[in-house]
């Protein structure tokens, strides 16, 4: 298993052991890219603005520069909302999500309370596509 990805502005792990478990489940589950309709495993947030992304699934592929430099690419796929009125599904680099976040003066932040209640993903899509940002009814 990979380490939990950490938020390089406070080296809190982003994600709990049992997050990061059930999204690379879900990102195995076709070895030709993303697919199935998974229920949201989190939920992050700019607490300082609008944007927020449910994240299904995850994927890790190694790769190598040179003799020496072996490295990790890390893509998650979700529901991403960046507060323009037109959120899409699709892949997320949560280090590209955190580096926009910071220039506004914000932080990426899980939301602890988040419960999906067995909802798949095209659940909030549909929603999401009607409001014009993700809706997470009761």
């Amino acid at each position: 298993m990979t380490e939990p990805h950490a938020s390089f502005l406070d080296r809190e792990p982003l994600l709990t052991d049992e997050q990061e478990a059930r999204l690379l489940r879900n990102g195995t589950q076709d070895p030709k890219g993303f697919s199935g309709d998974h229920v949201p495993v989190v939920r992050f947030f700019d607490p300082m603005g609008p944007a927020s992304w449910l994240i299904t699934a995850e994927r890790v592929a190694s790769g190598q520069r040179g003799d020496h430099d072996h490295f990790q690419f890390v893509t998650y796929y979700g529901l991403a909302d960046l507060g323009f009125g037109s959120p899409e599904a699709g892949e997320i680099d949560l280090i590209d999500v955190e580096i926009a976040v910071s220039q506004n003066g914000g932080r990426l932040v899980r939301d602890d309370e988040f419960d999906p209640r067995d909802r798949p993903l095209s659940f909030f899509e549909d929603l999401a596509r009607k409001h014009g940002h993700i809706v997470i009814p009761d």
